[in-house]
Order: structure tokens, then C-alpha cells, then sequence
């Protein structure tokens, strides 16, 4: 009886963990816009830039890892999004130090949800203080 039970206790940890690693990939299932671009400053953690972003990109996670990047800008015309390119290629994920890599671009995933998605990696030293910032880029699931 007592194996019975610790048979049946181990059975469930694997496959709730199971579930956990997929319910992790599946967050970043589906596309997501980028709406705003925030640099913060290395060393005060205070904003320097932030910019709304309009036309951006659009990354679509297909699979545990396969993802499309599709970039818009601005049509100096009539100032319409236009699609510029289109890149595929694979992503993976490391949920323990929550670093995302996509086509060779390591990025640190601050925030995911259901609705929003914040990637982070670390930008060039802009104010010349020895300190590298930090870029953020914001996503709003499609």
C-alpha cells in the first residue's frame, strides 16, 4: 500500500511539472506588437527615453520554438504602416534565468502575461557613466 501511494505521489509531481514547462511555452504562443520602446539608465534605473511605438514589429511564436518577426514603419506618404520584412527562425527559453533567445539575440523576459510581454537587453553606455542601460521593449498580445 505504502508503494502504492509513493508510486502514485512521484507520478503526479512529473506530470504536474510537465504541464508547468508547457504552460510556460504556451504564454508566448501567438503574436505580439511592440507598442513602446523605454531605455532606462544603467546605474539610477530612471527612464532616459521612452518612445510610443506606432509602426514596430510584430513577433508571432508559432510553436515551442518557432518565431516570425514581421517589422512595419511609417509610410512617409500617407504615414500607414507598411511591412518591410519578414524573418523565421527558432527561439528557446530558459525558464530558471528567464533568458529568451531569438535568432542569436539574447534577451532577459522582465514581465510576461497573458496580455503583455517586456524584453529587456543591455543597450550601449549613452550618458557615458562606465554603465551600460538597459533597452525594454513593450508587447501587447494580438
Amino acid at each position: 500500500m505504502k508503494k502504492t501511494i509513493v508510486i502514485a505521489t512521484v507520478l503526479s509531481l512529473i506530470i504536474s511539472c510537465r504541464k508547468d514547462d508547457e504552460d510556460q511555452s504556451l504564454q508566448f504562443n501567438g503574436a505580439w506588437k511592440n507598442y513602446k520602446d523605454v531605455i532606462y539608465d544603467g546605474k539610477t534605473g530612471t527612464v532616459s527615453t521612452s518612445e510610443d511605438i506606432a509602426c514596430g514589429e510584430l513577433l508571432e511564436f508559432t510553436s515551442t520554438t518557432n518565431v516570425r518577426t514581421t517589422e512595419y514603419s511609417s509610410d512617409s506618404n500617407d504615414g500607414n504602416c507598411k511591412k518591410r520584412s519578414v524573418w523565421e527562425g527558432n527561439y528557446s527559453f530558459n525558464e530558471s534565468t528567464r533568458i529568451i533567445i531569438i535568432d542569436d539575440e539574447e534577451y532577459s523576459v522582465k514581465n510576461i502575461s497573458s496580455t503583455e510581454m517586456q524584453l529587456q537587453f543591455d543597450y550601449y553606455d549613452i550618458n557615458n557613466d562606465g554603465v551600460l542601460e538597459k533597452y525594454v521593449v513593450y508587447y501587447k498580445k494580438q
